[in-house]
C-alpha cells in the first residue's frame, strides 16, 4: 500500500449538505461540489478534473496529466484510484443518492440498457442542468460508480450504459 506524503493529506470537507449539491445549475458544478465535499486534495482534484474532462470537455490521458503536473503516469493512476475509492465510501456515495437512483431508474426503465446520450438528456432535464458538454464527460463520471458499465457494441455507433449484474 502506498503512503500519501503529509503534504498531500486530505483536506477537511466543507459543511455542505447533500441538498447543496443540487443547487448547481450545471453538471460540472455539481461534480466539483461533490468532489470538494468528499475532501479530495488539490492535486487529486486537478487530476480527476482532467481525467473526467471537467476543465475543457476533453478527457486527458494519464500520461498527458502526468506531463502537465510533472508526475509519473503511475502516480496519476494512483491518484485516480484514490479518488474513486474516496467517492465510493458510503458517506460520500450517499451524497449522490438522488443522482445514482435517477440514473439507475432510467436504465432499468429501458430494459437495463440505455444509450448514453439519452441518459444524459433524461438527467439533464431532471436536474435542470444547463451544461453543453460532450457526453464523454458524463460517461467518465458514471464510471466512478461501480454499478454502471459503459459499452460500445461493435455493431452500433452509439455508446450504451448498462447496469452491472
Amino acid at each position: 500500500m502506498n503512503r500519501i506524503p503529509a503534504s498531500e493529506g486530505s483536506q477537511k470537507p466543507s459543511a455542505m449538505s447533500p441538498a447543496n449539491l443540487w443547487e448547481s445549475e450545471t453538471f460540472v458544478g455539481m461534480v466539483e461540489a461533490f468532489l470538494t465535499r468528499c475532501g479530495i486534495t488539490a492535486k487529486r482534484m486537478e487530476t480527476i478534473r482532467a481525467r473526467l474532462g471537467l476543465i475543457d470537455g476533453k478527457v486527458k490521458t494519464l500520461q498527458a496529466i502526468g506531463d502537465t503536473m510533472k508526475l509519473t503516469r503511475e502516480r496519476i493512476r494512483q491518484f485516480q484510484v484514490d479518488v474513486i475509492r474516496t467517492v465510493n465510501l458510503p458517506d460520500n456515495a450517499a451524497l449522490l443518492t438522488v443522482f445514482w437512483d435517477s440514473a439507475r431508474k432510467a436504465v432499468k426503465a429501458n430494459n437495463d440498457e440505455i444509450e448514453l446520450e439519452n441518459l444524459w438528456i433524461v438527467l439533464q432535464y431532471k436536474f435542470r442542468w444547463t451544461d453543453d458538454l460532450p457526453v464523454v464527460v458524463f460517461a467518465q463520471f458514471l464510471k466512478l460508480n461501480r454499478q454502471f458499465e459503459i459499452v460500445r457494441p461493435n455493431s452500433r455507433k452509439t455508446i450504451l450504459v448498462r447496469l452491472k449484474k
